[in-house]
């Protein structure tokens, strides 16, 4: 089973570079960025839809909703959208084809984000960085 679900996540990964050509085989892609806009450029609804997926692995403390550092909503220039990092299919192979296949039934505009893991020593604008709460 493992097998086959590898080989899926290999084949979507390969229809989403083919379908989307900016975004190079060749690279070391470490997160997607799933935006809130779909192949005809419409914006999709609902307004809240990165936060009702990344809340799909998120955890609760101290009364607050606190998104996963695998998975988590952001705004880019003006779009809502999810950061998917690569070490959830690692990591959770099915939340990541979860989100993946989300991302193509809805047909949402997917880029490769960063090509580097983040440090494991912050740099200090990291460390003032206001964690990802929802309250």
């Amino acid at each position: 089973m493992a097998t086959i679900q590898s080989q899926t996540l290999i084949n979507l990964e390969a229809l989403y570079l083919e379908h989307y050509p900016n975004n190079n085989p060749e690279e070391n892609v470490h997160e997607w960025l799933i935006l809130g806009i779909t192949a005809d450029g419409r914006t999709f609804r609902p307004t809240d839809w990165a936060e009702r997926l990344c809340g799909a692995i998120a955890e609760y403390n101290n009364g607050r909703l606190i998104y996963s550092d695998l998975a988590y909503p952001i705004t880019r220039n003006g779009q809502i959208g999810i950061v998917v990092e690569t070490l959830l299919r690692s990591e959770n192979p099915a939340i990541y084809s979860f989100f993946m296949n989300f991302a193509r039934d809805n047909r949402l505009k997917i880029i490769s984000g960063r090509e580097a893991h983040r440090s494991a020593n912050p740099s200090a604008a990291q460390i003032k960085a206001p964690l990802r709460l929802v309250v």
